[in-house]
């Protein structure tokens, strides 16, 4: 809004700024703003007012408060446009005009159409003007009561403004400008030189340069790219849109792409024809052709043609995903490679008739491009650029420092250049860093070109930009590591030596490793770990810290294993470092404690000659069996089942871990005792057994005490869990004889 010198502007997050020296300087202007605005501001009755989503500010001190006011709330939809005439304020919310005709009291709705929002209400001689979608809009001379429908044929996106020149009107749309000179009943394009939009690809042949976009169709420069103008002839029909998504020169034929099919033009542009049309509820997406065959990406199919277009078949989809929309497409000599929108890339060797996935590892990339170079795949995403050699799965990530989108890339004399979201990116085949090149360039790029020593750059919203190849120097590498001399901490890096971002070898992530070597008794330090590197010949500085432990080990040779003893149970941290090449990386291990062991007897077979257990706390038992040796191992350290067999007649029993400080397990029984009772240490259950009915059972204390007595079963269990750590004397009498065991209650 613009009064003389005084200016107040909108901006989308939430912001008024105003000017009172047309545009010096600028104050912020948005306390008691809190929602996000759309551009538009008026004045209205000595106050001004703003609207963002279903919110309506007013400020009546020159826009140093605002407060909210009511508005037609039923309607969900942003505000999307302000505006006034004859003492009545337009207020337009999604497809409705809601007029007040008493300062905003209350409010009239008029409906225009169910079709898209209303980005401008404009007044002019006495009329009220309503832009929408489709080249419409609407007038209304009566407070906004009736309004009456303008169409223009020729344009099918949204109109977002008029402007009223003596008796001419101008029409600015998506795709284009408009002229009409008999109040909107006819129409005439009126975008001579007018290449401002977003640019959608770039292609050249010796003469001429071309560009596709969202707004003119296909243009053309004669003069380096100074001046252009659009070359739509045979392109449109009444159905089409003007949005061109891409432009190729092959065999001396320009080919032409949007979603309804391909076009050809053999006049430099001239004239097009169409070439391909897919399927009806197909859409076309991509191309690419190389040696006389095409191959082209749609929503649904890969379409290839060997007989330049003049026929065209589909690809194998077998090994694809069944919903793929295939955005990209790569064709040289019999290989294809084919990414979708879900970030999948596949490759065939046979013309598309088999297919092997190679996709990005962890994949959720959109795909921008797909080029080949000096035998290596290049694949532009949103998360920066990554290579491929030989088709494989494995691949290369080249990210620039700014982790901006790649969305495409041209390499010249080993030199990349790369199109970014913040601009253009520049490096060298070999080197593992990117620098920017933005002056003057600080938009989004999304194509690229290059042709006569000249780079151009297509942009998103501001046309086409150009410069000389010999303006973008790459800073020298001396080595040729990759690393510029400014930025190198290692000069005279080896040939082909890998290295990192200060031009110091690369460590790969693998070459050190870390582990744990023993853990440590309960209550002790006899832990140890070890340290190993497939890398010879550096001197290593190490350090350990945690759990009281800091110390420092210098001029460490790993050519051997490194072992840092008598550690405690807890975290440490590892930092190990080569100063040579500036390299240092950090580990964390843990030492733990080990588990004492624990046993059950299961029972005892008196038949067979059998024993069981069940052990847990180690995942090795040593079992000595009256003097022979015997070792069992586990997967895990949970309740493991032994069974032991060809016992004596008379046995005893001793199991340990595999560390000696896990404790031990001891037993011992005779097949040829009628009472038997198990084991004799225990933490807590006992069991009776034997060639008996029935038996008088008392447990004793170290001081003779009563403390139970039971007549149980055969093949009864006692519970000794209530009774203290200590021995005890259990009596079991038959009506033969009384048997006396001495248990350890651990």
């Amino acid at each position: 809004m613009v009064e003389g010198s005084q200016i107040f502007a909108v901006t989308t997050n939430g912001e008024v700024l105003y000017t009172s020296d047309g545009g010096i300087n600028w104050l912020n202007k948005s306390e008691g703003i809190t929602a996000l605005l759309w551009p538009h501001i008026i004045r209205f009755n000595n106050k001004i007012y703003v609207g963002g989503s279903q919110v309506l500010y007013e400020s009546d001190d020159q826009g140093e408060s605002w407060t909210e006011i009511s508005i037609p709330v039923s309607d969900t939809k942003t505000i999307s446009a302000l505006g006034k005439l004859n003492g009545v304020f337009y207020l337009a919310l999604g497809t409705n005009v809601h007029t007040s005709t008493d300062n905003l009291i209350s409010w009239n709705q008029n409906s225009l159409e169910n079709l898209a929002s209303i980005p401008s209400l404009l007044a002019h001689e006495g009329s009220m003007y309503a832009t929408t979608w489709g080249g419409r809009y609407y007038t209304s001379s009566d407070n906004g009561d009736n309004w009456i429908l303008t169409k223009n044929q020729e344009a099918r996106t949204m109109v977002q403004s008029l402007l009223f020149i003596e008796s001419k009107i101008i029409m600015v749309t998506d795709e284009g400008i408009y002229q009409s000179e008999n109040d909107g009943i006819s129409w005439v394009e009126n975008n001579t030189g007018f290449i401002a939009s977003t640019i959608t690809d770039l292609a050249t042949n010796e003469n001429y340069i071309f560009s596709t976009n969202f707004a003119l169709g296909i243009s053309r420069s004669i003069d380096n790219g100074q001046t252009w103008t659009t070359i739509n002839n045979g392109l449109f029909n009444s159905e089409s849109h003007k949005s061109m998504s891409q432009i190729e020169f092959y065999n001396n034929k320009l080919y032409a792409l949007n979603t309804g099919g391909m076009f050809v033009s053999d006049d430099n542009g001239d004239n097009w024809a169409n070439k391909f049309t897919p399927n009806p509820n197909d859409r076309v997406i991509d191309i690419d052709y190389d040696n006389g065959i095409f191959v082209v990406g749609t929503n649904d199919f890969i379409y290839i043609s060997t007989d330049d277009g003049t026929s065209w078949n589909t690809t194998s989809k077998e090994g694809l995903l069944p919903t793929s929309y295939f955005i990209q497409v790569f064709i040289k000599d019999t290989h294809m490679v084919i990414g979708n929108t879900t970030g999948n890339i596949y490759y065939s060797n046979d013309l598309g008739q088999s297919w092997s996935d190679i996709t990005i590892p962890a994949s959720d990339y959109y795909i921008n491009e797909i080029e080949m170079e000096n035998d290596i795949l290049y694949v532009s995403t949103n998360k920066g650029l990554f290579l491929n050699y030989g088709f494989r799965q494995n691949w290369e990530q080249f990210t620039p420092s700014d982790h901006s989108p790649i969305n495409d890339i041209t390499i010249q004399n080993n030199i990349i250049y790369a199109a970014s979201d913040n601009g253009l990116q520049v490096s060298q085949l070999g080197r593992n860093r990117w620098y920017s090149a933005n002056e003057g360039l600080k938009v989004k790029i999304r194509k690229l070109l290059v042709t006569d020593d000249q780079l151009y750059a297509g942009t998103d919203s501001k046309g086409v930009f150009k410069r000389s190849l010999t303006q973008l120097i790459i800073p020298p590498d001396d080595d040729n590591d990759g690393v510029s001399n400014e930025d190198d901490f290692c000069e005279n890096t080896p040939k082909g030596i890998i290295v990192n971002n200060q031009g110091c070898p690369l460590i790969d992530g693998n070459a050190i490793s870390i582990y744990t070597l023993t853990p440590t008794c309960r209550n002790a330090a006899n832990g140890s770990i070890e340290i190993a590197s497939t890398l010879e010949g550096y001197d290593f500085e190490i350090n350990i810290t945690g759990e009281g432990r800091d110390e420092g080990f210098d001029l460490v040779s790993l050519d051997q294993n490194f072992k840092i003893n008598d550690l405690r149970s807890g975290s440490y941290e590892i930092t190990v470092s080569i100063s040579a090449i500036q390299y240092q990386r950090i580990f964390g291990i843990t030492i733990h404690e080990i588990n004492e062991i624990s046993g059950k007897s299961l029972g005892i077979d008196f038949k067979n000659k059998t024993a069981s257990y069940v052990l847990s706390g180690s995942k090795q038992y040593t079992v000595n069996i009256n003097g022979t040796q015997e070792i069992f191992t586990f997967d895990t350290d949970k309740d493991n089942e032994i069974i032991l067999t060809n016992l004596t007649s008379s046995n005893t029993i001793t199991i340990t871990g595999k560390n000696e400080c896990q404790g031990i397990f001891v037993d011992s029984f005779s097949f040829d005792e009628e009472i038997i009772m198990y084991p004799t240490v225990t933490s807590g259950l006992l069991s009776l057994s034997g060639n008996l009915e029935a038996c008088d059972v008392k447990i004793f204390n170290s001081s003779g005490q009563l403390l139970y007595e039971e007549m149980l079963a055969p093949l009864a269990s006692l519970h000794l869990d209530g009774y203290p750590s200590g021995m005890y004397i259990v009596h079991a009498k038959t009506n033969e004889k009384t048997k006396i065991f001495k248990v350890i209650k651990k």
